[in-house]
This record gives C-alpha cells, sequence and structure tokens, in this order.
C-alpha cells in the first residue's frame, strides 16, 4: 500500500513517459523530447550552444561515469528543431535503471563547466538555409555563452510539464514507468516566469545574410503532410525536379536548388531554395520566379510523377540519405533506430501522426500515381496543390 502511494506520488511528480517494448531490439533507445516555448535571437542562440555542451557530465554522473553507462560507441544525441529539442542516449538492453537516471539527470541536473564549456561556431549560410534568423554577432554570442547564463535558460525550458520520453527496447513491459516514477526529486514545476536574456540585455542583434534566394508559404490546409512531400519532391529533388531543369539547365542561374517542408511553429510550411543571389530579391524578381514555376508545372506529366514517386521510395527505405522534409539543420532523418523513434515523437507531438503512420500514407499516395485510368490520376490533383503553393511564396531571406 505505502509503495503503490510512493509510486503513484512520483507519477504526478515526473514527465510522462512511453514504454516501447520491443522483444528483439538489441540495446535500449531512450529519447527525450523537451518542448519549448516561443524563444528570440539571442534565447535560440544560446540555447544551441547549450545543447553543444549538456552531454558532458551532470551533478550525479561525472564523464566517466556518463561513458560507462552509454552503449560503447555511442554519445548523448541533442537537436534543436521548431518547437523542441532533443536529448536522446541508448544503453545495453540489461541497463534500464541506469539508462533512466542518466536521462533524468542530464534534464534536471547537467553540469556545464568553465574549463569544458565549449562555444560553438557561429552558423554559416548553409546551416540558416533551413532556419533564417536573426543571430548574435561573434562578440555578443561570446558574453552572452557562458556556464552560468546556460544553466539559467535550460533552467527556465526544462520542465515536468516540457518533457515527454519513449523507452524502446527489451524489457518488461511497466517496468520502466515504475522506474522513472521513482525519479522524482530534482523536477521543476510548470514554469511561470519570463524566460531569461532579451535583445535589451545583450543590445543591438546582428542580421545574417545569405547569398541564396529563400522563400517560403505555409501549406493549404487541405493538402496532407504526405502529399505535400510528394509536392516538394517534384518541385526540387533529384535532376528531373522542376528546380534543377528549369533554374539550372535551362536558365544557368543556380548552383543550387531545392523543396523541402518544414515545421515552424505556426504549422507545416514549403521552403524553396535557389541560389547564388548577391542582392536582395525584388518584387519584380519574385514575380519572375513565379511565373516561371508556373509555366513549368503547366508542363508536368504523369511520368515525373512516377520519378517522383521512385525518389520518396529511396527516401523511406534509407537508400537515398536526402529527404523532401527537413526537420531543421542540426538533425538528419535516418535509418537507425534512435532516429526512427524520435521522429516518431517529434511527428506525433506536432503533427498528431506517427512516423509509421506518415510513412503508410506516402506510400499508399505514391501507389495511386501509377494509377492513371482517367479520374483516378492524381496529376491534376498535384498540379493545382503546386500552383496554390507558388502563387502564395514570399522572400524569407532576413534583410541586409
Amino acid at each position: 500500500m505505502i509503495a503503490s502511494i510512493f509510486l503513484c506520488l512520483g507519477q504526478l511528480n515526473t514527465p510522462s513517459l512511453e514504454e516501447r517494448v520491443v522483444p528483439d531490439q538489441q540495446e535500449l533507445v531512450i529519447e527525450s523530447l523537451v518542448r519549448l516555448p516561443k524563444l528570440n535571437s539571442a534565447q535560440y542562440s544560446l540555447l544551441s550552444h547549450t545543447l553543444n555542451n549538456v552531454g558532458y557530465m551532470t551533478q550525479r554522473y561525472g564523464r566517466k561515469d556518463l561513458l560507462r553507462i552509454l552503449k560503447v560507441g555511442t554519445q548523448v544525441r541533442t537537436a534543436l528543431l521548431p518547437g523542441a529539442m532533443r536529448l536522446g542516449i541508448t544503453v545495453n538492453s540489461e541497463d534500464l535503471s541506469g539508462g533512466l537516471s542518466l536521462m533524468q539527470s542530464l534534464l534536471t541536473a547537467p553540469t556545464f563547466l568553465k574549463e569544458t564549456y565549449r562555444l560553438k561556431r557561429t552558423p554559416k549560410d548553409f546551416d540558416l538555409v533551413y532556419e533564417p534568423l536573426w543571430i548574435l554577432n561573434s562578440a555578443q554570442l561570446s558574453s552572452l555563452a557562458t556556464p552560468e547564463n546556460s544553466l539559467a535558460l535550460w533552467s527556465s525550458i526544462v520542465r515536468t510539464d516540457t518533457v515527454k520520453t519513449v523507452v524502446q527496447g527489451n524489457f518488461k513491459a511497466g517496468e520502466s514507468t515504475r522506474i522513472w516514477a521513482m525519479f522524482s526529486d530534482g523536477w521543476l514545476p510548470k514554469f511561470q516566469g519570463t524566460v531569461p536574456f532579451t535583445y535589451a540585455s545583450i543590445g543591438k542583434v546582428g542580421s545574417f545574410e545569405t547569398k541564396s534566394v529563400v522563400l517560403e508559404t505555409p501549406l493549404p490546409s487541405g493538402l496532407s503532410l504526405s502529399d505535400a512531400v510528394i509536392c516538394a519532391s517534384i518541385l526540387g529533388s533529384g535532376k528531373q525536379s522542376i528546380l534543377f531543369k528549369h533554374f539550372r539547365e535551362k536558365l544557368q542561374i543556380s548552383y543550387r536548388q531545392e523543396c523541402f517542408i518544414i515545421p515552424t511553429e505556426l504549422g507545416w510550411n514549403c521552403r524553396i531554395i535557389i541560389g547564388p543571389q548577391e542582392e536582395e530579391i525584388s518584387d519584380q524578381q519574385l514575380n519572375y520566379i513565379k511565373t516561371e514555376l508556373l509555366g513549368a508545372i503547366d508542363k508536368i506529366d504523369e511520368r515525373q510523377l512516377i520519378t517522383s514517386q521512385g525518389l520518396l521510395k529511396g527516401f523511406t527505405q534509407g537508400q537515398i540519405p536526402v529527404f523532401p522534409l527537413m526537420l531543421g539543420s542540426q538533425f538528419n532523418m535516418g535509418e537507425r533506430v534512435d532516429d526512427q523513434v524520435f521522429i516518431d515523437l517529434y511527428l506525433s507531438q506536432k503533427s498528431n501522426i506517427s512516423w509509421k503512420a506518415f510513412k503508410v500514407a506516402l506510400e499508399t499516395n505514391c501507389a495511386q500515381i501509377n494509377n492513371f485510368d482517367g479520374a483516378s490520376s492524381k496529376l491534376p490533383f498535384y498540379k493545382k496543390s503546386l500552383n496554390e503553393l507558388v502563387k502564395n511564396l514570399v522572400v524569407l531571406n532576413p534583410k541586409k
């Protein structure tokens, strides 16, 4: 009776945890997603550097202890994505308790020592193509990125109500939930204050200049994520894509061209990149790009859809490393078990759809592409969707 009372209290004081028992999995994967509040550029830049340092040691586990618990050949996995950050570890299948204890310690009691704190480089063009931001210059970042500031920001973000953890591997059902509930100490309640570090506290924030044209538009309300990914593939994946054949082969003005779907704080957006572009793009140039794209969309046929279908099969089966669904510049989708666990967790939080359900929907839509019996062909649907996306594109490049 007393034990059950303590277990209940522990569950009330710890973040939610989901169990996924997979008997034939050789290791235990533990992935945590932390939902982020709306961050300004100072907070975003500092959090990026904080994540770069959080996996070194904790107040409970020194560096050697941390490496002892982690499965040999693995390290603490971190990533910063729109609206969330990732913290993941892999441990041996027999070390469920140690792995959960380490994850709780990383989340609640990271140690940032001056002698080990590393200042990550300032993001460059390729990084910010995925998340263009107003950023801090080197002097501002050097003064802001300190162990004390990282801990203050971390403590305001990682709270009982913002963390969701998934444990996947070979263990007895209910066991990870029981152990997780024991780690109730150290968790902070729902944050009631203001996330620290505003622009006023660091001075004027500089702007980032990119040499690529970055265009973006929200997805139409009736367009599913899987259909949007197919549209993005038609526009900018491979040498048969519209962007490649038009802006690279025909106009010869681009060394880089791609289109992908990305998550934002408000929903999923379609983003197009065309480079290089030395000057800030004008309304006249934007209209020219839209006109060229709309003309090319009008000429696409079933053969292009089939080519896109083949690429997408390669994407989902891990045979092709690039995918027209980008989750952020610090995270690359792959076929590793831990990546798949986190993708599933992130998509479920962001879109109320699992990674498996998304792949099934994508494969179903691709299968319909080959069904060319008149009204059942999806070519008119994709043409209409692509037209709507292109017509609503706006320039996303930061002002110079």
